[in-house]
Parts: structure tokens; C-alpha cells; sequence
């Protein structure tokens, strides 16, 4: 470390870019703006794992994961004193380290990456941590990014749903949120509904459909809470129009 705390975030932030372009190639830069899930049906959405033995640069990233993981974890910014109360702030160090992992998984997935992903708990920490960090729409966008490409991908999508419990994350984020007037919502709340669409359109998947099925609050949550909030949002624009 640097005796200038910010400098070295600044210097792991262009580390961290020097990977990405190393292992990127040729291959155009992507971020969640271009994110092709809502433009694939089926089968379509399946991300293949790549058995091929990677790279240098790419063997070095994925032997990364597990220490930027923990990474995510550690506070290293001063929350904003507001008269609301603190607000977290997340950092750039943060959101470049996530922009990295849906770069790897969406264009390099391997047996190695899935593996580390899971047995760092990556999944359910950018859950918690797209609440905590209420304020950073950005952020949520590259969390839905994530999440979506681990919805995508044979064995990180069966791990969302048992290890990381991802539709009880929903149930107990969401429902708070969406029974609130929508001046006094956070801002995530919108993401999770669309996490739950992004859920429902992977429901050819036996595995997914299954897991729904089995969830006994799901069906309810679904009629109730996410219909009323789905109602309550096509009346606005409706008004808007």
C-alpha cells in the first residue's frame, strides 16, 4: 500500500483494468448496457462452459477471484452524512472489481471460474450488496448484469437457487419495498422486479421450474406482492403517456 490510501485504490482500479484488456483481446469492450439477455429466448440463454486450458492471463485472473471477492467486503469508504442518516458508499474499487467478474463469466466461463465463484459465496454477496449500497444505481445494474449471467451458466444457476437462495432473497428484499409508497422506496426495488422477470424467463429450465415450484411462499409472493407491484407500475406509465 501507498501512504496515499487513494492512490493505491487507483492503482488496483488500472490494475484491474490492464486484466481485462489483456484477457479481452480483441473482443469489444461490454458493460451491463450491453447485456443481451432481454434479446435471447431459451435454450438461447445458455452460456457454454469452456473446457479449453486457458491462458496465462486468464489462469492468473481466476486464481484473483477468491482474494477480489473478499475484496468486495471490506469497507473502505466513509459513508455520506445525510439528514436522513449515513448512506453507504461504495467506492470504485468495488465496481471494477464486479465489472471484472461479469467479464470473465459472460465471456470466458470455466469449470475453474463457476468453482471459485461458488466456493467464495460471490453470489449472495453482490445480493446483500446491491441492498446495502441502496443509492448506486450503476451498481445495481451491474448486479442484475451478475446475477443474470449466473442464471445463465450450469452450475453457478443451481447454486443461486440452493446454496445462495436467491428466490428467499427476493421474498424478504422485495416485499418491505414494494408494500412502501413509491416516494419512500430505495432504489434497487426496481431491479429486483426485474430479477424476478429474469427468473420467470428462465423457467424452461427444469431446474429452475422446479425450484419455484418447490418454494412454498414463492407462488404467493408472485400473485401478491410482485403482481400488485407490476399493476402499480404499468398505471403509471399509463399515466405518463
Amino acid at each position: 500500500p501507498d501512504e496515499d490510501e487513494e492512490f493505491t485504490k487507483l492503482r488496483f482500479v488500472n490494475g484491474i483494468d490492464m486484466m481485462i484488456m489483456l484477457s479481452r483481446g480483441d473482443i469489444a469492450q461490454k458493460t451491463f448496457m450491453e447485456d443481451d439477455f432481454d434479446e435471447l429466448n431459451g435454450e438461447d440463454l445458455y452460456i457454454p462452459i469452456n473446457q479449453e486450458e486457458p491462458s496465462l492471463i486468464d489462469h492468473f485472473i481466476t486464481e484473483c477471484i477468491p482474494g477480489f471477492v473478499d475484496r468486495l467486503e471490506v469497507e473502505d469508504t466513509k459513508d455520506i452524512q445525510t439528514p436522513a442518516g449515513p448512506v453507504p458508499q461504495l467506492g470504485l474499487v468495488k465496481l471494477k472489481i464486479l465489472e471484472l467478474l461479469c467479464f470473465i463469466i459472460d465471456f470466458n466461463a470455466t469449470p475453474d471460474i463457476v468453482e471459485h465463484l461458488i466456493e467464495s459465496g460471490a453470489p449472495l454477496i453482490i445480493m446483500k450488496m446491491m441492498c446495502t449500497y441502496h443509492r448506486h444505481s450503476i451498481f445495481h445494474h451491474y448486479c442484475l448484469y451478475f446475477l443474470r449471467l449466473c442464471l445463465r451458466i450450469d452450475g453457478l444457476r443451481q447454486n443461486l437457487f440452493t446454496k445462495f437462495g436467491i428466490l428467499d432473497f427476493l421474498q424478504v428484499k422485495a416485499t418491505p419495498e414494494w408494500n412502501k409508497p413509491p416516494a419512500e422506496r430505495l432504489s434497487y426495488s426496481g431491479i429486483l422486479s426485474l430479477l424476478v422477470d429474469s427468473i420467470h424467463r428462465m423457467d424452461f429450465d427444469d431446474f429452475v421450474s422446479e425450484a419455484m415450484a418447490k418454494n412454498a411462499t414463492w407462488s404467493e409472493f408472485e400473485n401478491a406482492s410482485y403482481c400488485t407491484y407490476l399493476t402499480e407500475i404499468e398505471c403509471c406509465e399509463a399515466l405518463l403517456e
